[in-house]
């Protein structure tokens, strides 16, 4: 039987063998690494370079060194619907390289799952590379809750448009500032019965629309005097 010298990453094998005898020269790579192939001065002596497992016959010194590298691997991402994708189409990573995944929906539409990815909905994500890689960023035309306010007070959402997946259930408050109250929600998306609570709890069905208005908040005041005296103002 022949004897062995393994090889391994950022490691020298020294062994000393009888003349003549057969050597096997294995090759280990590391983690994302693979074998590529031996090279050096004796390398004719080899069966075959490439091969991480080899065999040759000493006859005398030899000085062998294992080149190991980096795969390549590809990773693809489109879309299904409209929006954007970071990186875009198909772009070359190593083995063990970890890539940042971006989805951004356009104005009216939202991001709704990665095909490829099991059980992520994020529109960002973080994948390592071990394999060729093919995936798909889905994205769906989205409800558009536009909010806004009167001078007095805030709502958050705030004011503007913002786009949900359809039957998403949105809270929308409205907050007065100092010397304000909330006087009502104007709008087309205002549920009966909620025109003056401080919040809307919205189902977005659709598009929809809902204005707070705020008032200045009154003080009433009573004044009053004894028999002996006036005070103003009256009341």
């Amino acid at each position: 039987s022949a004897n062995s010298i393994p090889f391994s990453a950022n490691q020298l094998s020294s062994r000393r063998f009888p003349a003549s005898a057969p050597v096997v020269f294995t090759a280990h790579p590391a983690v994302n690494w693979v074998f590529d192939h031996f090279e050096g001065a004796d390398i004719a002596d080899l069966s075959v370079i490439t091969s991480p497992s080899t065999l040759t016959t000493f006859n005398a010194d030899k000085s062998l060194t294992a080149v190991f590298r980096r795969p390549q691997f590809t990773l693809t991402l489109t879309t299904s619907g409209n929006g954007l994708v970071s990186p875009s189409g198909v772009t070359s990573h190593q083995a063990g390289d970890v890539v940042l995944l971006l989805a951004q929906p356009d104005p009216g539409y939202v991001f709704t799952s990665w095909t490829g990815l099991t059980n992520w909905t994020e529109n960002t994500a973080y994948v390592e590379v071990k394999a060729n890689i093919s995936l798909v960023a889905n994205f769906a035309l989205g409800a558009v809750l536009t909010t806004g306010a009167s001078t007095g007070g805030t709502v958050l959402p705030h004011p503007g448009a913002s786009t949900f997946a359809f039957n998403t259930s949105i809270h929308v408050i409205a907050t007065p500032t100092a010397g304000y109250k909330l006087d009502r929600w104007t709008g087309s998306g205002v549920p009966a019965g909620q025109e003056n609570s401080p919040s809307l709890t919205l189902t977005m069905s659709g598009n929809v629309q809902v204005y707070a208005v705020f008032v200045p908040r009154f003080l009433d005041i009573q004044v009053s005097a004894n028999a002996h005296g006036t005070a103003s103002p009256t009341g």
